[in-house]
């Protein structure tokens, strides 16, 4: 819908461009590589964040984008360019940016960034680092497996 109509470019807007574009980053990495068309859906999203950026600018005094625009255009760009490096084989390319993409946790779920960027380090090669990232995977699982079982362990059912 958001790309056949141009949607709202104001600051009221921004939480619910965030909203939709950590749903679709966040989306689990399991899962998105089931559903065909989320490299679509990711490249669609890319270019309604592209329009909004535009009529943002063209809306503004100052011509200045706010900083939560900007960082949903750049994480949700990186993501459709790892995407394409992916799909034409530019491992290294793919593999900056997975790293970059780190760079956005809230917008894209933390242990989803960095099991993504320690799979797309090893198929580069960089064994060393790929361990880095994928053992900080595990301790973000951890850690969130700790806090769900006293999450539960706090209510009677």
């Amino acid at each position: 819908m958001l790309n056949n109509r141009p949607g709202p470019a104001n600051d009221n807007a921004i939480p619910f461009y965030h909203s939709v574009v950590s749903a679709v980053l966040s989306r689990a990495y399991d899962n998105e590589q089931k559903v065909a068309a989320h490299t679509d859906t990711v490249a669609t999203l890319r270019e309604v964040l592209f329009r909004v950026v535009k009529q943002y600018r063209g809306h503004a005094s100052d011509k200045k984008l706010p900083l939560d625009l900007e960082d949903l255009l750049m994480a949700t760009h990186y993501q459709h360019m790892l995407y394409l490096c992916n799909e034409h084989d530019l491992k290294d390319v793919a593999a900056k940016c997975s790293v970059t993409l780190l760079k956005y946790p809230d917008i894209i779920a933390p242990d989803k960034a960095f099991y993504q960027a320690g799979v797309t380090v090893r198929e580069q090669g960089n064994i060393n680092l790929a361990f880095m990232l994928l053992n900080r995977y595990i301790l973000f699982i951890n850690y969130l497996s700790e806090a769900f079982h006293i999450l539960t362990q706090s209510f009677s059912f």
